[in-house]
């Protein structure tokens, strides 16, 4: 069986699966660097994005979806519903529930993704 990485000190090189002689340009250790610098840089943007984004978006849909006035508090939103309008849910079942949770979840997975430069700034990103 072949597999479709080779790992070279030098380089990196993408193999065919098909035969050997068929292999596509190698990836230099800058290239490789600086595919690494990106990603991570996209990570960090993506969280800042999440971060500023959340407390709008509760607030937004909030307001939209069921006429809140703005909460005292982020988590304020997971119970929130209006009493007014009863085909939204039973009171106390947040009309914006989902999407706190649901982003929660993504800066939670997002952050476990997240490296650290040394080990311990690695296990303090990953713990709560």
């Amino acid at each position: 069986m072949e597999f479709p990485f080779s790992y070279a000190a030098d380089d990196l090189q993408l193999c065919s699966s098909t035969s050997a002689k068929e292999r596509t340009p190698s990836m230099k250790a800058k290239d490789l660097t600086d595919q690494i610098t990106k990603t991570y840089k996209t990570l960090r943007i993506g969280l800042a994005v999440m971060a500023f984004a959340f407390p709008l978006l509760l607030w937004i849909g909030g307001y939209l979806l069921a006429k809140l006035p703005l909460a005292g508090s982020m988590s304020a939103y997971y119970h929130a519903s209006d009493l007014l309008y009863p085909d939204q849910g039973p009171p106390g079942q947040g009309v914006m529930r989902n999407e706190f949770v649901g982003i929660l979840f993504a800066v939670g997975a997002l952050l476990i993704a997240y490296q650290g430069y040394s080990w311990l700034e690695d296990y303090a990103l990953n713990v709560e």
